[in-house]
């Protein structure tokens, strides 16, 4: 049992971050976490200038992380590959492109219909 020194209240050991040192801090996880979003509300634009500057700056890199990410993503999670399988799919029918009755069956509906 120990004291956050913020709210002042007796939690668990479980309920304090380990600190660099490895010990518990001084405040609670929930104090941390209520100081973190206060913190971000009051300084949501500039976060958000920040990172479409860095985006901006380092497009080649942050396309390739992402690409990088949705590849390993395809291979090892077969619902997120087949969700990617069949939004191409009815992407493809909107736009015209393909108009095989496997794509229909697979839908559930006509080209009509969509």
């Amino acid at each position: 049992m120990k004291q956050c020194s913020k709210c002042k209240s007796i939690k668990s050991l479980e309920e304090f971050s380990i600190g660099t040192t490895g010990r518990p801090v001084s405040i609670c996880k929930e104090c941390i976490r209520q100081y973190s979003n206060r913190w971000y509300q009051k300084n949501k634009e500039k976060i958000n200038e920040q990172r479409k500057k860095y985006y901006l700056n380092n497009k080649e890199k942050v396309n390739g992380q992402k690409k990088k990410y949705r590849n390993k993503r395809r291979r090892t999670d077969s619902t997120y590959r087949l969700l990617c399988n069949l939004r191409c799919r009815i992407y493809k029918v909107l736009k015209g492109r393909s108009k095989s009755a496997s794509t229909m069956k697979l839908l559930g509906c006509t080209m009509e219909q969509l």
